[in-house]
């Protein structure tokens, strides 16, 4: 079913027209990949900030429809138990991911979609009106140390997501490029638009050899411009 539950639209109707589309993704993020893994069945993700196994997920669709596996790794234990009910052949990791080893402060909030640890994005969670619930010191570390952890060697990355509300510069500072290096990588990036496509996020990823292919909202998509067999 789409993401259109509390608009005004007529469901039934809808699911019955033969043009109408499918996606979780928060702006269709996953309708951008589908098309560039249409022809790809069991591919493998890295979800960092995976949050929920549907609900805004830009892995579930080729999960569910591609027989897709991977890695999810989000910092609340309420998500990583959901992962591991929903998707219980995936490595579903509970941690925080940052450039450094050791424990942080994670901002609960209302809803669990504005999970934070970085202070200046809890400070703009709170003045945007959104109630932080609780506060928790979790775990964290690096992308590269967890990944390598937990990953079999030579383990192609067909697609990673990067969705961790303020952190998300500093977990592609935390990846060792190298050796965990995604055909196609989905972040968040919220200052793409003001700055017209110049941002700190940008900037790194085309220094790490990655083209810009989409940028939808909040969300931009790049795909590795050394690696063009994306399907």
């Amino acid at each position: 079913m789409k993401n259109l539950s509390k608009e005004s639209v007529d469901l039934k109707r809808l699911d019955k027209d033969k043009y109408a589309g499918l996606y979780y993704g928060q702006s269709g993020e996953d309708t951008i990949l589908w098309r560039l893994f249409k022809s790809k069945p069991k591919g493998f993700y890295v979800d960092v900030g995976a949050h929920h196994p549907r609900k805004f997920s830009n892995t579930y669709l080729l999960h569910r429809y591609r027989n897709w596996t991977g890695v999810n790794i989000d910092a609340t234990q309420e998500s990583i138990d959901a992962f591991v009910a929903e998707r219980p052949n995936d490595i579903n990791i509970c941690s925080a991911v940052s450039k450094t080893r050791g424990q942080v402060q994670l901002r609960l909030t209302s809803g669990g979609a504005r999970n934070t640890i970085s202070d200046q994005r809890a400070q703009s969670v709170v003045d945007h009106g959104i109630e932080i619930r609780e506060e928790r010191s979790v775990s964290s570390e690096p992308l590269a140390d967890l990944l390598a952890r937990v990953l079999v060697a030579n383990q192609r990355i067909d697609l990673m997501n990067v969705d961790v509300e303020g952190m998300d510069l500093e977990v592609l500072q935390s990846n060792d490029w190298d050796r965990f290096r995604p055909g196609v990588i989905v972040i968040e990036d919220l200052d793409f638009r003001s700055q017209n496509g110049r941002t700190p996020i940008s900037d790194f990823m085309t220094g790490q050899g990655f083209a810009l292919l989409s940028h939808l909202y909040d969300t931009s998509i790049y795909n590795d411009a050394k690696d063009r067999k994306t399907a």
